[in-house]
């Protein structure tokens, strides 16, 4: 029978497995989004926005709202979904100016849209770079705690085939 010990690392491993493995498909664009048409757009507003949540006003975070108009097959659609995942988690106040200075009112732009559904597009098919650097360090962190749950794993194990 297995040890307490042991069931609990290995429900602990298989835990962080089935979360990097959700959070991966959750942040990972669909692959049908690679052979999305383009049409040309224009940025109509590009501001930064201040966020804070209700029950912490005091904690607060910066996002980009840009908002751009295109054409599909003679229909004329807004949107304002910039990245092909949603990059709405806090960020800060330099990433945000980033993406305000990339897309002025105004400019120009190549839009992505769904032949299926022209209203869902995006101006970037793939992730933002805040969730490209989410994504390493939540596969680091993961792999830390696997190598971790492992050396414990395997030390209980030479402990009980080796008792000294």
């Amino acid at each position: 029978m297995m040890s307490l010990r042991r069931r609990t690392s290995l429900l602990m491993f298989a835990f962080l497995a089935s979360l990097l493995v959700l959070l991966y498909f959750l942040l990972k664009p669909g692959p049908e989004m690679a052979t999305w048409p383009t049409a040309e757009g224009r940025i109509l507003a590009s501001r930064l926005q201040v966020v804070s949540p209700p029950h912490a006003p005091d904690q607060i975070s910066w996002q980009a709202r840009v908002q751009y108009r295109y054409t599909v097959q003679g229909h004329s659609y807004r949107q304002d979904r910039i990245f092909a995942v949603d990059s709405s988690l806090p960020g800060d106040k330099t990433s945000a100016e980033d993406i305000v200075r990339r897309y002025p009112a105004g400019k120009k732009v190549v839009v992505y849209y769904n032949p299926h559904n022209p209203r869902a597009a995006v101006l970037v098919r793939g992730p933002s770079d805040d969730v490209r650097l989410a994504r390493f360090i939540l596969g680091a962190l993961t792999l830390l705690f696997g190598y971790s749950l492992w050396r414990q794993l395997r030390h209980a194990y030479h402990l009980r085939r080796n008792p000294a």
